[in-house]
């Protein structure tokens, strides 16, 4: 699947089957609304609270992170461990969640 960070307005010209957005992008609801229900649409989740917006919002899927420190981000989310990852991983059921760490 094609699917492209933060541009929305990319995905129909550029026939992407999706996009994934940041937690500073434009709202998750709002993308389903311009792209429709055929697109995948994704979003970043740092904590459960995000994860259950998310959820609400109509994202298929979030990207979970960050686990551990790394100097490849300048404005790095606090990191979620073993423990923050489980929590949130008990509600897969509720979305599809992948684990996403730059190294």
């Amino acid at each position: 699947s094609d699917v492209y960070k933060r541009q929305v307005e990319w995905v129909d010209i550029l026939h992407a089957d999706g996009v994934h957005l940041g937690k500073s992008d434009m709202p998750i609801d709002e993308a389903r609304r311009l792209l429709g229900q055929d697109r995948i649409i994704g979003g970043t989740a740092n904590t459960l609270e995000d994860v259950m917006l998310h959820a609400t919002r109509g994202a298929d899927y979030i990207g979970c992170g960050p686990f551990r420190f790394t100097t490849t981000k300048e404005k790095l989310a606090p990191t979620l461990g073993l423990e923050g990852h489980r929590r949130i991983l008990e509600t897969r059921n509720i979305l599809k969640i992948l684990n996403v760490q730059q190294s």
